[in-house]
């Protein structure tokens, strides 16, 4: 389960998301994926030989959110882990665009496949794995409705796919991305700084309710908090 905290800063109004991210590096895709801890997630990485946790900040002299990847467990020896981790986001960011693209060319096609059974219609999207339409329950329905019933289905699906990856790809865009590597510490105590890999400035490396605003100095506040499992 994952405890989802969004701080806002009532003065200048910057905002800030603390997620308990987590992330493990993908040899085999050469990607370092980040995720949220929930009952579909508890396994992701557990071969992986680099795993460690995603903090959010933000540097005022750049003027940019900063993501801030701590490496907490390394398994054997891997020849400079940051930079491995950090090529890795890179990579993952640019998957996230084709897929990004691919979505868009799925849903501009809108391919389907319709069969008629006993007494009903399925309709299959080839393009969009594992989702169909099935009139099993509305057998009175013609061929032309459920074709335009599956549609509706078919962009409602992908539009809320197409909005969850976009999230994750402008996250990632719109940051900039430090390293730090902290094998075998459990944890940070609350008042870790690390250096802007931009301008070198130190900032407080997690933000909480009440922490000093990264951006004009007033008090963060929490503004949502909620469970995700």
């Amino acid at each position: 389960m994952a405890i989802v905290n969004e701080y806002k800063c009532m003065d200048c109004g910057l905002e800030i998301t603390d997620d308990c991210r987590l992330f493990h590096h993908d040899e085999e895709s050469g990607e370092t994926v980040d995720y949220m801890l929930l009952m579909s997630t508890v396994n992701l990485g557990f071969k992986s030989r680099i795993r460690g946790s995603v903090s959010e900040t933000y540097c005022r002299d750049c003027n940019r959110h900063l993501l801030v990847y701590t490496i907490r467990e390394i398994i054997g020896e891997v020849e400079n882990p940051c930079k491995t981790i950090l090529e890795g986001v890179e990579k993952h960011r640019g998957n996230l665009l084709k897929e990004l693209d691919k979505l868009n060319e799925i849903k501009r096609k809108a391919e389907y496949v319709i069969i008629e059974k006993d007494n009903h219609y399925e309709v299959t999207f080839p393009g969009l794995d594992g989702f169909f339409y099935s009139s099993y329950l509305l057998p009175h329905m013609g061929r032309e409705e459920v074709i335009n019933d599956a549609l509706d289905d078919f962009h409602e699906q992908i539009d809320d796919k197409f909005d969850r990856l976009q999230a994750r790809y402008d996250r990632l865009a719109r940051a900039m991305i430090r390293v730090v590597d902290e094998n075998g510490k459990i944890r940070d105590d609350g008042s870790e700084k690390v250096n802007c890999p931009e301008c070198g400035r130190e900032i407080d490396k997690h933000i909480k309710s009440n922490s000093k605003c990264p951006r004009c100095g007033s008090r963060m506040g929490l503004m949502k908090s909620m469970c995700c499992d």
